[in-house]
């Protein structure tokens, strides 16, 4: 495969787990695995001293609007569940749900897919932001499944994971305090105990719904729904939401095992993507789908956002202390350029976050956006001059438009250093501000 020396470090040993510890069957059950679960989490572990996105909480369940929600989602399931057509399974995400000239949209619902003929389920994001989408929610049957689904998954794991007994290989464990992702044997076993438990929760949770085909948005966080689909011959189709391909960790596995709980077939947003989804070797050309992205024809050409002239960096929850120092050292170098930059928040970034920035920025020429942004993100890009992101999506819509983005270059293993090795005249690596050339 083409460039994958440049993977990073932390996709090459979760590769070499699968190869040479048969991880996938480590983890089976029944007719299925937990790995693509364990496989996630375990990445994440080389990221969370950096990043920290703000996660809801339970309390926010227990507030006036949280209760809302709740109910409307109930309500929402049980007219989902009576209604006895067959219909389309449509899995989104809360986070997508956005105001566009005063219409709610969902950025990740392709024009193909027809709400009136579909089950439509939303994953849960802050309660004050989903609150703002209360007649969208309605109006749609929308049912927020892990407002429903969560909270006893959380219960039913602490009463009865100890009684799922389950071993994992010691060598596995020291792999893998051996290459950076330090866990125990035990939060191993209790991932194993959670994908079962929420097996059979979801099995209760789908059981009304008559399905004929279901697309679904990040398949890897879904992935006993998908067994479940799978196993009652449903076809499964992802639909792109982001990065994918072999720097990603759900799209690159050392074999296709039939144990994975992964969809059948994948849209995706281009003839790009295509080639690093074959590259990467799991999904085979007859499987994959190029179908657009709808949300690119939402850009006014003829808008101006600050004169145009502005640098544009999207956040993704943390590196705050090296963003700070980046922004307020760029002071002159933004005042000879005449240009601004607009901090544009991670939709997982919480107020107390947005706030920090807003307070430790002390360069003028800084603006940090608020969640309720006036644009889309799309728009925003399509503006600036240039844009800039540690690792994220927003470098490929860039992409769509500009034939550069701009990557601020401090994470040693970062998923973008493949696209720079690969791609070093479209991705360019960045230590300060001044290094883009206006």
């Amino acid at each position: 495969m083409k460039g994958k020396e440049y993977l990073p470090e932390s996709i090459i040993n979760l590769i070499k787990l699968e190869k040479d510890f048969d991880a996938i069957r480590a983890f089976r059950y029944k007719d299925t695995s937990s790995w693509i679960r364990v496989k996630n989490y375990l990445y994440n572990l080389t990221l969370n001293s950096a990043v920290n996105v703000g996660n809801f909480s339970v309390k926010e369940f227990f507030t006036k609007n949280g209760v809302t929600l709740i109910a409307i989602s109930l309500k929402n399931y049980l007219l989902n569940a009576i209604d006895k057509k067959e219909k389309t399974l449509f899995v989104s995400a809360g986070s997508g749900l956005f105001y566009h000239k005063e219409e709610v949209l969902d950025t990740f619902l392709p024009k193909y897919i027809n709400l009136d003929e579909s089950i439509y389920l939303l994953s849960g994001d802050h309660v004050e932001k989903l609150i703002k989408f209360k007649e969208y929610i309605t109006k749609n049957r929308a049912i927020i499944y892990s407002y429903l689904v969560g909270p006893i998954k959380v219960i039913l794991t602490k009463l009865f994971a100890r009684f799922i007994k389950f071993d994992i290989n010691s060598d596995i464990i020291e792999f893998l305090k051996e290459n950076g992702m330090d866990t125990t044997k035990e939060d191993l076993q209790k991932i194993h105990a959670n994908f079962i438990i929420t097996i059979y929760l979801y099995k209760l949770f789908l059981l009304p719904f008559k399905i004929k085909k279901a697309y679904i948005i990040s398949a890897y966080s879904n992935s006993e729904i998908i067994y479940l689909l799978k196993k009652r011959g449903i076809e499964v189709i992802e639909l792109q939401h982001g990065i994918i391909g072999s720097a990603h960790r759900a799209y690159n596995y050392a074999k296709k095992d039939a144990l994975l709980p992964a969809p059948q077939k994948i849209d995706v947003y281009n003839n790009f993507w295509k080639e690093e989804l074959i590259k990467a070797g799991f999904f085979k050309a007859e499987d994959i789908n190029v179908v657009g992205r709808w949300k690119y024809d939402l850009i006014d050409k003829n808008l101006t956002i600050f004169d145009n002239r502005y640098l544009l960096f999207t956040g993704q929850g943390g590196f705050y202390e090296k963003i700070i120092k980046l922004f307020n050292k760029a002071n002159r170098y933004l005042e000879d350029n005449r240009l601004k930059v607009l901090y544009l928040p991670h939709p997982n970034e919480t107020k107390e976050m947005i706030n920090r920035l807003k307070k430790e920025i002390t360069n003028p020429n800084v603006i940090v956006l608020e969640q309720n942004k006036k644009y889309t993100t799309e728009q925003y890009i399509y503006n600036s001059l240039a844009h800039i992101s540690v690792y994220s999506s927003c470098h490929f819509d860039t992409m769509h438009y500009k034939d550069k983005t701009y990557i601020f270059d401090i994470l040693k293993d970062n998923p973008m250093n493949y696209y720079i090795k690969n791609f070093p005249n479209s991705f360019i690596p960045i230590k300060k501000l001044d290094d883009i050339k206006i």
